[in-house]
């Protein structure tokens, strides 16, 4: 007698709907901590969108905060980090509470708002002056932005070696209260790379921007703009235009511009005061001005080429013309005033 043996089988799971329903009959458990996990989410999204979801058995610890101090808890969970501009110029010395003077390391995150380096010093109150040292070369990604408010001035400076400071887009230094002194260089050596463009460099009223060293050997140029004043401590080596284009560019030392144009447009003025410089071509347009006292400017060999302004103050200095004389009529009367000493050189007037 054959005794009959029972197996069983499992079934096979072959069509793809039977794996689907093979999987939907695991899934409840899996779904049931998926809902937990985004009932405790208090945030979604870039919308700063709070969900706070409380049960009866569960006490938030903040809710024992004394409630005149809510809102300002409230606030820093919907805006936190975000309710400041990233890369601005937070404290000084290391990171510490700013009070008055001092001097603030420029490569110490804890400086600027988010915890990286940035360009901006837009927002922030000086109450002393205020010296920012750079520790090692960097590079500024979208320029560099002094417009801070308080009354007081405010440098930069290397420590320990020269540094190099290269801008990625242009300079500002048009502060809030006005007639304040900002200093790139000085002490340690700031080097300025501008790059491969032109730059501008504006100066707000009553401002005036120093440029204690000299700006590196690059074939971008400067566009002088605002009211203020840009002076000129050093002998510069880039070889880009220098372009004035309303307040004053000013010498404070012989040959502060190398081979480059020079062109002074609308209300801009260049100051020699008592230095001398060798330049490139010169262009004088209606409303620029040339002034100086017992200092000299040179042009090169394209002479200077003028549609109006003026030449001014000078006693014993003067224009010397180390090419022609041209006037850029473009069809209207063209007026170029002299005042003291012009000398036109080998050319003739």
């Amino acid at each position: 007698m054959t005794t009959q043996e029972t197996k069983t089988v499992e079934p096979v799971i072959g069509s793809t709907k039977q794996k689907e329903e093979a999987t939907m009959n695991r899934q409840p458990e899996v779904r049931s901590q998926k809902s937990e996990v985004r009932s405790r989410r208090s945030v979604m999204g870039k919308h700063r969108f709070f969900s706070l979801c409380f049960h009866s058995s569960i006490r938030p610890s903040f809710l024992n905060t004394p409630f005149t101090l809510l809102p300002v808890l409230l606030a820093a969970l919907l805006f936190g980090a975000q309710s400041a501009q990233a890369g601005v110029w937070s404290g000084a010395s290391s990171g510490t509470a700013y009070v008055s003077g001092g001097t603030g390391d420029y490569d110490y995150t804890g400086n600027w708002v988010g915890a990286s380096i940035g360009d901006s010093f837009s927002g922030f109150t000086l109450t002393g002056d205020l010296t920012v040292t750079l520790d090692a070369n960097r590079a500024s990604t979208s320029g560099l932005n002094l417009d801070y408010d308080g009354a007081f001035n405010l440098t930069l400076t290397g420590i320990t070696l020269a540094r190099t400071l290269t801008l990625g887009g242009n300079v500002s230094a048009d502060t809030v209260v006005g007639n304040r002194t900002i200093t790139i260089g000085g002490g340690t050596t700031v080097l300025l790379n501008l790059g491969t463009v032109n730059r501008n460099f504006t100066v707000g009223a009553g401002d005036t921007l120093v440029i204690a060293n000299a700006i590196a050997n690059t074939v971008g140029g400067i566009i002088k703009l605002g009211t203020g004043i840009l002076q000129l401590n050093a002998a510069n080596l880039y070889t880009g235009l220098t372009q004035v284009e309303g307040g004053e560019l000013k010498w404070g030392v012989s040959n502060a511009l190398s081979t480059g144009g020079l062109t002074i447009n609308n209300s801009g003025t260049v100051n020699m005061g008592v230095y001398t410089d060798a330049v490139g071509t010169v262009t004088l347009n209606a409303g620029g001005t040339i002034k100086g006292t017992t200092g000299r400017l040179t042009t090169g060999s394209g002479g200077l080429v003028s549609s109006g302004g003026t030449i001014t103050d000078f006693t014993t200095g003067g224009v010397t013309l180390g090419g022609p004389l041209t006037y850029a009529t473009n069809g209207t009367e063209t007026t170029l005033v002299i005042y003291g000493a012009f000398d036109g050189g080998a050319s003739r007037i």
